[in-house]
């Protein structure tokens, strides 16, 4: 992979992050110089495509009364501020885990949220574990069609409905406990 690529006018752009030497030369080929080029700042592009996986995340914050949330430090609060986010590798909103590019965590547990978990979670396709435990999410959406969910905390969560989570084949916990507006007869 290129580190950065030079403009017939010598300009040096970064485009990955690391470092390379580059050499100058005159245009018959005489040498001029030698220099080490470091570049950082470059985010780091995840297997899902930034648009989506930001949107789902605005979904999410829209879709359970992100205002009134008791911690939503450096969540967007404006459509300008929504618009300015271009890549997930910046994101550093509170309860957000981002790993190499892609959300990978969900973790606002006692945090105030109220309503339903929107489709568009779905489309966290790296998401590894959520923790909604202790908040009013009626409706998980679509968070049970994710198969690479390895952990779900929906501890008295206030389910209206019993989510099946047997299509998360790598599943490793599941805690449910206390949501007591699920119907017993949900259970067999």
């Amino acid at each position: 992979l290129a580190v950065a690529t030079v403009s017939n006018a010598g300009l040096v752009s970064g485009v990955e992050n690391g470092s390379a030497v580059i050499s100058a030369y005159t245009a018959s080929g005489g040498y001029i110089a030698t220099s080490t080029v470091t570049v950082t700042g470059v985010p780091a592009e995840g297997q899902i495509d930034d648009a989506i996986e930001i949107a789902a995340l605005k979904d999410l914050y829209n879709s359970t009364g992100g205002l009134t949330w008791t911690n939503k430090t450096n969540w967007p609060t404006t459509e300008q501020e929504w618009q300015s986010i271009q890549f997930v590798s910046d994101i550093d909103f509170y309860g957000v885990g981002v790993t190499d590019g892609d959300v990978t965590e969900l973790t606002f547990a006692v945090n105030g949220l109220n309503g339903s978990i929107p489709q568009s979670i779905q489309n966290l396709q790296k998401l590894e574990g959520v923790n909604f435990s202790y908040n009013h999410v009626v409706s998980v959406g679509t968070l049970n069609q994710i198969s690479s969910l390895k952990y779900v905390y929906l501890r008295d969560a206030q389910l209206s409905t019993l989510p099946d989570f047997g299509a998360c084949q790598g599943l490793l916990n599941l805690d449910m406990a206390l949501n007591t507006a699920i119907p017993a007869a949900a259970f067999p």
